[in-house]
């Protein structure tokens, strides 16, 4: 899968990485979901004009992650990652089982 860039500045390196450590992020893991083949993405919200999208896949470690992120630049930016809740795993699973049927 051909990905654009990620852009990580002190800004959202704090933010994902620093404020919330009990959640194990990393910026290897955090860019990495996007490179599972089951990723699903959605727009999530839009907050002042800002579309913010959702990622959900399985990180380098193999935990299922929820990424908010939004288009900046041309670059992924991601504002927040955490583990998935049981509801969204399962989800997310479900969707891996149709797309690997249709394949």
């Amino acid at each position: 899968m051909n990905l654009p860039g990620f852009e990580w500045d002190e800004g959202n390196r704090e933010h994902v990485l620093a404020d919330h450590p009990e959640r194990g992020n990393t910026i290897e893991e955090v860019e990495s979901v996007f490179y599972d083949p089951w990723l699903t993405l959605k727009l999530n919200r839009i907050v002042n004009e800002e579309e913010r999208f959702m990622a959900v896949g399985e990180g380098a470690g193999g935990t299922i992650r929820v990424v908010v992120f939004i288009f900046q630049n041309d670059l992924i930016r991601p504002i927040s990652c955490w583990e998935a809740n049981k509801k969204v795993k399962s989800q997310y699973y479900e969707a891996r089982q149709k797309k690997d049927i249709r394949n």
